[in-house]
């Protein structure tokens, strides 16, 4: 049976598009959207047209005009030769959900980034890759591609001021990353919830038990949950097997007691799961931008 804070779609991702590494956002962009665009500012060109696999029609969300253009306008809006021109997300999806399901997931988080910072967001769903045995797989995800700066139709290039508050490292970006983390998975459980009645209704309609829970997504790291279920002040106890397991001795270590142990576990199990099913494509994207 599975429990609140063990599913893998609790998944994100957030880093910069950084000029200074070879990125660009219209290149980041053209890998999210699975086309290809030319970058207005270098003139050179990427295509990711042969990939495939978006799940939903890519999206513009807080911008008036194409995807390209909301690219090109995060390139050309900035002049430092080490600027950060974007933001990027790569988000897990829960595979229990369906494709509409998970459109309108995403559209709405898409949404509270617009009206939380006032940015442009860019929004495509890719398809899961098929697993080693040709099996349809189940990383469903999506890409974000948002602007640095807030739309401002006066500004350059139709964009104004940057978002300082998610650069601010020592102050308030910690806080919005936080944030952004907690909303995305108030979210993904709020879907869960859902699909779960769901399927209550209809496992009674058909005199059917009920089925097992879906779990929850839980944002925090391992100290933090373990510190709130009191784990700090647990006693320190010896393993029951013996032979002790290494997530045994790590939480120990911790001074985590048993809650760090249980807690270890679960995390240790659905991040892998998680991570497994997201590396690729994270490489992936990080590899398209900087080639």
């Amino acid at each position: 049976m599975t429990s609140r804070g063990d599913h893998s779609a609790g998944f994100h991702n957030l880093r910069p598009v950084r000029r200074s590494l070879g990125q660009s956002s219209v290149h980041s962009g053209a890998y999210i959207a699975r086309t290809a665009w030319t970058d207005a500012r270098t003139g050179e060109r990427r295509s990711y047209v042969r990939r495939g696999g978006l799940a939903a029609p890519v999206e513009v969300i807080g911008w008036e005009g194409s995807a390209e253009s909301l690219c090109q306008a995060c390139e050309a809006s900035e002049r430092r030769k080490d600027a950060q021109t974007a933001r990027t997300s790569v988000l897990a999806l829960p595979a229990e959900l369906t494709d509409a399901e998970r459109v309108r997931l995403v559209r709405g988080y898409a949404l509270h980034l617009r009206d939380r910072y006032g940015v442009a967001v860019l929004v495509a769903i890719h398809q899961p890759e098929p697993g080693p045995d040709k099996r349809p797989g189940l990383n469903h995800h999506a890409h974000l591609l948002e602007s640095v700066r807030r739309v401002d139709p006066a500004g350059r290039h139709g964009l104004g001021e940057k978002v300082r508050e998610m650069d601010d490292r020592r102050g308030t970006g910690p806080q919005e990353v936080e944030h952004r983390r907690a909303e995305w998975a108030r979210r993904i459980n709020a879907a869960l919830t859902r699909k779960e009645r769901e399927r209550a209704r209809e496992a009674g309609e058909r005199g059917e038990p009920a089925p097992e829970p879906l779990g929850r997504v839980d944002h925090r790291s391992l100290a933090r949950r373990a510190r709130a279920e009191g784990g700090q002040e647990a006693a320190v106890s010896e393993p029951e097997s013996p032979s002790p397991i290494k997530g045994s001795r790590r939480a120990r270590r911790r001074g985590l007691g048993g809650a760090g142990t249980r807690l270890e576990q679960a995390q240790r199990a659905a991040g892998r799961h998680a991570q497994n099913l997201l590396e690729a494509a994270i490489r992936a994207a990080e590899q398209g931008a900087e080639r």
